[in-house]
């Protein structure tokens, strides 16, 4: 993988919980370019100012449903659209509607999330 193609891939981390979300960034920022917001507000925020590659947004945030968020992106997507991850401490919700791409259960799945990361990265 050439390092140049990596670092144009740009993901967006949305976690209120600041330790997983430190944790998280700093790993995948050895692939990738990261942004990162605290909550529902300022991951909107750097949504409608920046493109992403793919949104990984925590299912319950201290200010809203990352679930939302997801939903707001499905609407208002351009194309190519970004992939959507949704990540929580409970299992997969229920329900037709999904607008997420991939379930990641944490911290089970964090470590297959990276290597998902690894491989978009690869594949540009």
């Amino acid at each position: 993988m050439v390092k140049a193609q990596a670092e144009s891939i740009r993901v967006l981390v949305v976690e209120d919980h600041p330790v997983a979300r430190s944790a998280l960034c700093r790993i995948l920022r050895r692939h990738v370019i990261v942004d990162e917001a605290n909550g529902l507000r300022e991951g909107a925020a750097l949504l409608a100012a920046n493109t992403y590659d793919v949104l990984i947004v925590d299912e319950v945030l201290g200010d809203g449903s990352g679930r939302r968020l997801l939903e707001q992106v499905d609407i208002a997507s351009t194309s190519p659209r970004p992939r959507r991850v949704l990540m929580s401490g409970f299992h997969e919700p229920d329900g037709d509607v999904r607008p997420y791409d991939h379930f990641v259960q944490k911290p089970d799945d964090l470590l297959w999330l990276v290597r998902c990361i690894r491989e978009i990265a690869g594949s540009r």
